[in-house]
């Protein structure tokens, strides 16, 4: 069965016996499961946690693990974000 260059979702050939609810089935679902892990990815980001490490610095990352930049506004405030 072909696939589609970038994402590698499935369809079948011109030759191939027209199944309309298989043939949609199978691409749709590479496509709902590719939504979801955006979806989750997305909701991840937003979560943060920040870390204190015992020589008094601070790490703030996503619910990736991906560190989050801060900015010392210099009043006292810091800003959390890029």
């Amino acid at each position: 069965m072909p696939a589609t260059p970038s994402r590698g979702y499935t369809y079948p050939l011109t030759s191939s016996p027209a199944t309309v609810p298989a043939d949609l089935r199978v691409p749709l679902e590479q496509i709902d499961a590719d939504v979801q892990d955006l979806a989750d990815r997305v909701s991840a980001r937003e979560l943060l946690t920040i870390t204190h490490a015992g020589d008094g610095s601070w790490a703030v990352t996503d619910g990736l693990a991906e560190p989050v930049p801060v900015n010392d506004l210099g009043d006292g405030t810091y800003s959390i974000g890029a």
